[in-house]
């Protein structure tokens, strides 16, 4: 929040020493430490360890710790050990114990430097701008099938809410004003792709109108009202409070990448060569 406080997440070195399937749940630790003229005093190094964790290992090479845009808070999103079973090795035979792992997000109260919570979410989260809620996802099974649930934390009381959304790997971002959660697949959700946008206020949900959509590749107006988005060679507009998506060009303007001036006014496009 101030430049002067860092954070780091410190693994135990048996973990990198295990392959394949073969990692455990172990003891992490965050570490706080404050920054002075000459960089972080050793003396004053904080800890908080996080036990019987697991973290999300393409996360820890990425996105490891998230922070919440007023320092307060650090998540980092993975799985917890809440027992053991006993599996036979294909190979051996042997009776060997193998760790059960449940979806988990341990919260830091990095001002305190101290376990907060651990609560029911994969990452990555995100926050809204007053690190008021945290949103990530997890999966719940439903008879034959598995529903995926985006969830909202309220922080600090922990209360939750959640919303059902069609897609297996979400992304989702929090709009400017924190008040609307803009929700897509990651791969897309099948051949009809769509948006759906989330009220943080009422917790309702719209799914977006108009043509198929899917955002690999967007921008979003300063205002956080409009996303205006290339997807497949055409270029869409589209209103993140009315949820309708119009197409401003089609797909053979051949758009690819798509950003703003700082001024919010003036639209760039990348398009593909030879396009009219």
């Amino acid at each position: 929040r101030d430049d002067q406080t860092l954070v780091a997440l410190v693994h135990p070195s048996e973990v990198l020493a295990a392959e394949g399937e073969d990692f455990q749940a172990s003891t992490f630790r965050l570490l706080i430490a404050d920054l002075g003229a000459e960089g972080p005093d050793p003396s004053k190094v904080r800890a908080v360890e996080i036990d019987d964790f697991q973290p999300n290992w393409l996360g820890y090479a990425t996105w490891s710790i998230r922070l919440s845009p007023n320092g307060r808070w650090a998540a980092i999103s993975g799985y917890e050990k809440v027992g053991e079973r006993q599996e036979v090795d294909p190979d051996t035979g042997a009776q060997e114990s193998v760790d059960v792992l449940e979806i988990t997000t341990a919260i830091i109260d990095v001002e305190e430097a101290k376990a907060f919570a651990r609560v029911r979410s994969a990452g990555p989260v995100a926050f809204t701008p007053d690190s008021g809620t945290m949103v990530g996802f997890r999966y719940e099974p439903t008879g034959d099938s598995t529903r995926t649930l985006l969830v909202f934390t309220d922080l600090p009381s922990l209360q939750e809410t959640v919303v059902e959304v069609p897609y297996l790997y979400p992304v989702y971002y929090v709009t400017p004003g924190g008040d609307m959660v803009v929700t897509y697949g990651a791969f897309g959700s099948g051949e009809d792709d769509h948006v759906l946008i989330t009220s943080l206020d009422t917790g309702e949900s719209t799914t977006t109108t108009g043509p198929s959509l899917h955002l690999n590749e967007f921008v979003v107006t300063p205002d956080g009202a409009t996303i205006v988005a290339a997807y497949e060679g055409g270029l869409y507009r589209l209103g993140v409070y009315d949820a309708e998506a119009v197409a401003l060009r089609d797909a053979s303007y051949g758009a690819e990448n798509v950003n703003l001036l700082p001024d919010g006014d003036t639209l760039l496009v990348s398009r593909q060569q030879g396009q009219g």
